[in-house]
């Protein structure tokens, strides 16, 4: 798969549940009308002050979009369609309606994914390990605590 993450950044006279809804409500809704769909479209709105950010305060944007595409040039036929002619001009007036466009970036990613399977010994301890499938864990009944393969 071909996969491009945007990093997008609300308007400053937006909250963020202003932006949330506007993007999933207006702007989605337009693009998906304007070319066929992404393998995959989707929008991680960034929870801006959670305690478990790291370097929260150096993050300049709102949400990052992740996109994939069977390939390189069905990227580009798509973000030819979206961003050309007529179709360009209604995307640009859209994004300038909650977006701060002059912040938004992209780039390129190479994906590498690891599953891990979950098993249980006869205790009871659940351990992981990569194997290749996703498996969902089971449920730990025997212990609260998940402990390290040995």
């Amino acid at each position: 798969m071909f996969t491009v993450f945007g990093f997008v950044t609300k308007r400053d006279d937006l909250t963020s549940a202003e932006f949330i809804d506007y993007y999933e409500n207006h702007h989605v809704p337009l693009i998906l009308s304007l070319a066929p769909a992404p393998a995959v479209y989707k929008r991680h709105y960034v929870c801006h002050g959670d305690e478990l950010n790291v370097a929260d305060s150096s993050f300049d944007f709102d949400a990052v979009t992740e996109q994939q595409f069977a390939s390189r040039s069905e990227f580009t036929a798509w973000i030819t369609a979206v961003t050309s002619g007529s179709a360009g001009e209604r995307v640009a007036a859209d994004e300038a309606q909650f977006l701060d466009r002059a912040r938004t970036r992209a780039c390129v990613a190479a994906t590498h994914e690891s599953s891990c399977a979950a098993s249980t010994s006869r205790d009871g301890v659940f351990s992981v390990g990569a194997t290749g499938t996703s498996v969902e864990p089971p449920m730990n009944t025997t212990s609260d605590t998940i402990r390290p393969p040995r």
